[in-house]
């Protein structure tokens, strides 16, 4: 998350020659994506944004709001073992919709996976969820 607010694009600086565990393709796995790429994948369409204050309801699960082209990205890090049912509320003027939830989760071959899962609004600019256990996930607002 530190890149973001640099506003760096690390991504340009990852070698492709690099070996199956710390390269960016996996030659031996068909050329399947470093498990960091699906966390660019997320991270991608907030860069450059407007930094939007916003609280959640759980001290351990961290995160950021960018608001970005009429769309409002809320990502957080669930850094606990176990889910966890967030709270957000957005400290801003204008009114959104949720529109999607992403999350990357480690699976059992350990290069993870981008999974949906489901949130609610709750009252105005307040929206629910369960964040899965260590994980990273992309809550995608738009403008009402």
């Amino acid at each position: 998350m530190e890149h973001i607010v640099g506003n760096y694009d690390m991504a340009c600086f990852w070698a492709n020659i690099r070996g199956d565990y710390d390269g960016l393709l996996s030659r031996p796995n068909n050329y399947r994506l470093n498990p960091v790429a699906l966390g660019w994948e997320l991270i991608g369409p907030s860069l450059d944004g407007e930094f939007v204050e916003m609280s959640s309801s759980d001290r351990y699960t961290h995160g950021y709001a960018s608001l970005k082209a009429g769309k409002l990205y809320i990502y957080l890090l669930n850094k606990s073992d176990e889910k966890q049912p967030i709270e957000i509320s957005i400290q801003t003027g204008r009114s959104f919709a949720l529109e999607s939830i992403d999350s990357m989760q480690n699976n059992s071959d350990g290069w993870g996976k981008i999974v949906k899962s489901e949130g609610q609004s709750t009252v105005a600019n307040s929206f629910r969820f369960l964040s899965e256990p260590l994980s990273f996930s992309r809550i995608t607002l738009t403008t009402k």
